[in-house]
């Protein structure tokens, strides 16, 4: 079981189990038990959509956490939500991603605790390499009119030899 606390420094205990997977499917439509699989009506596998989707996302950790941790805190799963600020939605996120990887490795399918681990991974570059882009953006190449790539230089006509 994983742990993350909101805005409002509650903490929500995470638990994937079949129970939770059965939740998740009735409400939301979403099989968390078929994550190499695409969900109907999409192509992309559902790993890839909750790793995209950050309302998808926060639907299913809303599922997970179930009405007892609301009535224990005595909260509705809409005021839950508005307590998921950037922060809080990156620590449920890893929360939940550790907490599949460990419901898959004692199930045996350890393709799909890797494909778990590696789409972190994968989550972790690119945001790393859009900082990296966006570090060495210079905001004045930008309204100069000037396109990525174009070479600085005389904008006037070159002679014919």
């Amino acid at each position: 079981m994983k742990t993350f606390k909101d805005a409002a420094d509650r903490t929500w205990e995470l638990s994937v189990t079949i129970g939770a997977a059965k939740r998740i499917k009735d409400t939301l439509g979403v099989d968390l038990l078929q994550l190499d699989k695409p969900a109907e009506g999409d192509q992309r596998p559902i790993l890839t959509r909750l790793g995209m989707d950050e309302l998808l996302l926060a639907e299913v950790i809303l599922c997970i956490i179930g009405e007892e941790q609301f009535a224990k805190h005595d909260i509705t799963p809409e005021q839950v939500v508005d307590a998921f600020d950037g922060k809080t939605i990156l620590k449920a996120q890893t929360a939940f991603y550790e907490e599949l990887i460990d419901f898959f490795r004692q199930r045996g399918r350890e393709y799909l605790a890797k494909a778990i681990q590696k789409q972190l991974a994968t989550i972790d570059a690119a945001a790393a390499r859009a900082e990296k882009i966006l570090d060495n953006l210079v905001p004045e190449t930008l309204i100069s009119g000037k396109t990525f790539g174009e070479s600085p230089g005389s904008s006037e006509s070159t002679p014919a030899s």
